[in-house]
């Protein structure tokens, strides 16, 4: 009797493998591939972000290297005068979608800790170009400085029509004087 069910079983899974071979995968199942490993990449960039290697780390690709190295040293001047870190990260829309851009954005000013711990005063700007999204994070210690109402201000002004014009390297330069110039102004250094 036992032998009887097995043989049985063995043989229903036989018919079941020989009519999925048969039949051709349906679109739906294709794209739902599509969809899975995309997700499953965008998981794995969440579960692992890379390390930053500068202070602007452009993942996907709008700048050159003069350019970066040009935001970098810019950055890395105001640093030193203020201890203030700010980071530029650019994300490839493989990398995340567009509900989760802003969640990722924290995530990885957190994650990378911009900023000096004991006084949480690193700014983040995200930006995708693929999904049209930019997004400057403020730790609390710049929010004390500059308000949300100013951040958008000077995204607006400085770097949105730029970036509109496909110009992202001039509007993230601008940006990021702008916003130096805005919290010199704000903590009293002399430029």
């Amino acid at each position: 009797m036992k032998k009887k069910r097995i043989l049985l079983l063995l043989s229903c899974m036989v018919c079941s493998l020989y009519s999925l071979a048969q039949e051709p995968e349906p679109i739906t199942q294709i794209t739902d591939s599509s969809t899975y490993k995309l997700h499953k990449l965008r998981k794995q960039f969440w579960d692992s972000l890379p390390k930053p290697i500068g202070w602007t780390n452009d993942l996907e690709n709008i700048y050159s290297p003069a350019e970066e190295m040009i935001l970098d040293s810019i950055i890395s001047v105001f640093e030193k005068e203020t201890s203030i870190e700010i980071s530029i990260v650019t994300l490839d829309s493989t990398l995340t979608s567009v509900e989760l851009f802003n969640d990722l954005a924290l995530h990885i000013a957190r994650t990378w800790g911009i900023g000096k711990k004991d006084k949480d005063n690193g700014i983040l700007i995200c930006i995708s170009t693929g999904h049209r999204r930019i997004r400057i994070s403020n730790g609390y210690g710049i929010e004390q400085m500059l308000t949300d109402e100013e951040t958008n201000a000077l995204l607006n002004r400085y770097i949105l029509p730029k970036f509109k014009r496909t110009q992202f390297f001039q509007g993230t330069y601008d940006g990021l004087i702008a916003l130096i110039k805005k919290l010199k102004d704000k903590s009293g250094i002399v430029q």
